[in-house]
């Protein structure tokens, strides 16, 4: 009974150091909170996000200028619709803010966030340093630390991202020719199947017409080249159509360029021959060698 009495004692004494200790914590986040300004932080914050949006989109019509080569009417109407949309997006921001319970989005958003990755005494440091002129700086300065210098830093990082893409492509074309191959056979396919919805037709033309044909109306740039650098074969009529890789070989059979009925029945004739050329026609590859991984 004694042991008993001990053992619920140590319970309702420990339950009760626990309460005290959150309440403590809460005591920590509610004066965090009051320090950190909430309703300037979230405004800042939306701000940076809103401002690095605007950015973004900024330079992404500029480069779509410079490659369209638009006239000067052109572009000028771009820049008017440039200005009347960031003038829609302070409108949208002003009303924004009048709307948000920044109180509940304080307990919510941001106490949860220090209550999981600070203890109280962690908190009470953080308050203090908070309460310095070092402190109040760098709670003025977060939003644009955040997004605004991942706007900046996604500025300065394009040319090594597109590097490191570029470097990715090599090595998979390297790795799977094949593979690659065949996706840019489908990627003219699907171009070629645009224009034909338009003209109701296909054209009947060599590679370099077809190139002139798509691009850039149905596909921004046309893939000319297999990955063995040999240019791709395209045969066609009013009603079929027929792109052929050369292979590793980088010669074309005879028979690659002949058109011949095929539906979606038609199985693929895989080959043995490693040489041997890719032929996708009206809608599915007819031929393929085995070490393609087609099925």
């Amino acid at each position: 009974m004694k042991r008993a009495l001990v053992l619920l004692l140590t319970v309702v004494l420990s339950q009760s150091a626990f309460a005290a200790e959150r309440d403590e914590k809460q005591a920590l986040l509610a004066e965090l909170l009051e320090v950190l300004d909430v309703k300037a932080l979230t405004q800042a914050s939306f701000d940076s996000l809103f401002d690095g949006m605007a950015e973004i989109e900024r330079q992404s019509m500029g480069s779509l200028s410079s490659e369209a080569d638009l006239s000067e009417e052109d572009r000028l109407a771009m820049e008017e619709g440039l200005a009347a949309q960031k003038k829609q997006m302070e409108e949208f921001r002003n009303r924004l803010y009048t709307r948000i319970d920044y109180v509940a989005y304080g307990e919510q958003v941001y106490a949860p966030l220090f209550d999981r990755h600070f203890s109280a005494d962690e908190l009470r440091g953080l308050i203090a340093f908070l309460k310095t002129k070092p402190g109040q700086k760098l709670t003025a300065t977060l939003p644009e630390l955040g997004f605004g210098a991942f706007v900046r830093g996604s500025q300065l990082m394009q040319e090594a991202a597109q590097g490191a893409a570029d470097e990715l492509a090599a090595e998979e074309k390297r790795k799977h020719p094949w593979r690659t191959a065949m996706a840019d056979m489908r990627t003219i396919a699907s171009a070629l199947e645009a224009r034909a919805t338009d003209e109701n037709s296909y054209p009947d033309v060599n590679f370099e017409g077809l190139s002139a044909l798509l691009s850039p109306v149905y596909i921004r740039t046309l893939p000319e080249t297999d990955p063995w650098g040999t240019r791709f074969l395209y045969v066609g009529n009013a009603e079929h159509y027929r792109i052929v890789s050369a292979g590793a070989d980088r010669r074309f059979e005879w028979s690659a360029r002949q058109l011949e009925a095929v539906d979606q029945s038609t199985q693929i004739r895989l080959t043995d021959d490693a040489d041997a050329d890719i032929i996708f026609q009206d809608g599915i590859f007819t031929q393929a060698p085995r070490a393609s991984g087609a099925q």
